[in-house]
Protein backbone atom coordinates (compact mmCIF):
# COMPACT_ATOMS: atom_id res chain seq x y z
CA UNK A 1 0.00 0.00 0.00
CA UNK A 2 1.05 3.90 -0.75
CA UNK A 3 -0.39 5.07 2.51
CA UNK A 4 -1.39 7.92 0.31
CA UNK A 5 -4.67 8.90 1.11
CA UNK A 6 -5.79 10.47 -2.13
CA UNK A 7 -9.28 12.44 -0.55
CA UNK A 8 -7.49 14.16 2.14
CA UNK A 9 -4.34 14.43 -0.02
CA UNK A 10 -2.06 12.95 3.04
CA UNK A 11 0.82 11.32 3.45
CA UNK A 12 -0.13 8.50 5.83
CA UNK A 13 3.35 6.46 5.92
CA UNK A 14 5.08 9.35 5.84
CA UNK A 15 2.95 10.76 8.79
CA UNK A 16 3.49 7.17 10.84
CA UNK A 17 7.13 7.42 9.83
CA UNK A 18 7.66 10.75 11.93
CA UNK A 19 5.25 9.62 15.14
CA UNK A 20 7.13 6.24 15.42
CA UNK A 21 10.50 8.37 15.18
CA UNK A 22 9.19 10.88 17.49
CA UNK A 23 8.30 7.97 20.32
CA UNK A 24 11.20 6.33 19.48
CA UNK A 25 9.55 3.44 18.06
CA UNK A 26 11.15 0.48 15.71
CA UNK A 27 8.45 0.98 12.46
CA UNK A 28 8.65 -2.65 11.05
CA UNK A 29 6.90 -3.34 7.92
CA UNK A 30 4.52 -5.52 10.10
CA UNK A 31 3.65 -2.84 12.06
CA UNK A 32 2.89 0.01 9.62
CA UNK A 33 0.83 -2.22 7.79
CA UNK A 34 -1.01 -3.17 10.35
CA UNK A 35 -1.74 0.29 11.67
CA UNK A 36 -1.67 1.60 7.85
CA UNK A 37 -5.03 -1.00 8.42
CA UNK A 38 -6.50 -0.02 11.68
CA UNK A 39 -6.49 3.59 10.66
CA UNK A 40 -8.66 2.98 7.46
CA UNK A 41 -11.78 4.41 7.56
CA UNK A 42 -13.74 1.41 6.85
CA UNK A 43 -11.76 -0.65 10.32
CA UNK A 44 -12.31 2.28 12.68
CA UNK A 45 -16.42 2.20 11.33
CA UNK A 46 -16.73 -1.55 12.70
CA UNK A 47 -14.08 -1.60 15.69
CA UNK A 48 -16.61 -1.34 18.23
CA UNK A 49 -14.67 0.65 20.68
CA UNK A 50 -14.07 3.25 17.71
CA UNK A 51 -17.78 3.16 16.96
CA UNK A 52 -18.87 2.79 20.65
CA UNK A 53 -21.13 -0.12 20.54
CA UNK A 54 -18.76 -1.00 22.99
CA UNK A 55 -20.40 1.64 25.58
CA UNK A 56 -24.16 0.24 24.14
CA UNK A 57 -24.41 2.72 21.69
CA UNK A 58 -26.90 1.21 19.06
CA UNK A 59 -24.74 2.50 15.79
CA UNK A 60 -27.86 1.23 13.69
CA UNK A 61 -29.61 4.38 15.17
CA UNK A 62 -27.27 6.33 16.04
CA UNK A 63 -23.89 6.50 14.01
CA UNK A 64 -20.75 7.68 15.70
CA UNK A 65 -18.72 7.86 13.12
CA UNK A 66 -20.58 9.12 9.65
CA UNK A 67 -19.50 8.70 6.31
CA UNK A 68 -15.43 9.91 6.26
CA UNK A 69 -15.97 12.19 3.64
CA UNK A 70 -14.84 16.01 3.73
CA UNK A 71 -17.82 18.29 4.29
CA UNK A 72 -20.31 16.02 5.34
CA UNK A 73 -20.72 17.84 8.89
CA UNK A 74 -22.78 20.10 6.22
CA UNK A 75 -25.57 17.34 6.25
CA UNK A 76 -25.89 17.46 10.19
CA UNK A 77 -24.93 21.21 11.11
CA UNK A 78 -27.53 23.93 10.74
CA UNK A 79 -25.94 26.84 9.35
CA UNK A 80 -26.22 28.63 12.71
CA UNK A 81 -24.51 26.21 14.51
CA UNK A 82 -21.68 26.01 11.36
CA UNK A 83 -21.24 29.79 12.02
CA UNK A 84 -20.81 29.33 15.88
CA UNK A 85 -18.22 26.51 15.12
CA UNK A 86 -16.83 29.11 13.14
CA UNK A 87 -16.23 31.65 15.72
CA UNK A 88 -15.01 29.37 17.94
CA UNK A 89 -11.71 27.93 15.43
CA UNK A 90 -10.91 31.75 14.98
CA UNK A 91 -10.61 32.07 18.68
CA UNK A 92 -8.32 29.30 18.48
CA UNK A 93 -6.57 30.88 15.63
CA UNK A 94 -6.31 33.92 17.33
CA UNK A 95 -4.04 32.21 19.82
CA UNK A 96 -1.69 30.21 18.03
CA UNK A 97 -3.99 27.60 18.16
CA UNK A 98 -4.10 25.16 15.13
CA UNK A 99 -6.95 23.93 13.62
CA UNK A 100 -7.05 21.02 10.75
CA UNK A 101 -9.92 22.68 9.20
CA UNK A 102 -10.94 25.00 6.22
CA UNK A 103 -13.65 27.04 7.18
CA UNK A 104 -15.28 28.39 3.90
CA UNK A 105 -18.72 26.69 2.82
CA UNK A 106 -18.02 25.30 -0.29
Amino acid sequence: SSGINAEYGEDTERELKKIAEFLGMELTEELKERVLDEGKFETMQKNPVVNKSSRGIDVKKTRFIRKGKVGGWRDYLTEEQSTELDKAIKKVQAVGGRVRCTLENN
